[in-house]
């Protein structure tokens, strides 16, 4: 049987860490597509606030809802 260096074990150890912590770091935050995702959703829910602020002070300076949005 073949001995390993040390050198070829460290090299060995530390690349099965790295693809360990990639896969770790993916599963725990998600895919980048799942991530540009709840950034859109997260963008949609702010403007989705915005015009229901901008309706409601609409509503309380006219006593009426507006036309159109």
């Amino acid at each position: 049987m073949m001995k390993l260096s040390p050198g070829l074990l460290l090299f060995g150890a530390s690349v099965t860490t790295v693809i360990a912590a990639v896969g770790v770091g993916l599963f725990i935050l998600g895919s980048p597509m799942e991530e540009r995702a709840r950034r859109v959703d997260d963008r949609r829910v702010a403007d989705l606030q915005g015009i229901a602020a901008a309706t409601d002070l609409y509503w309380t300076r006219h006593s009426r809802l507006p036309e159109s949005l």
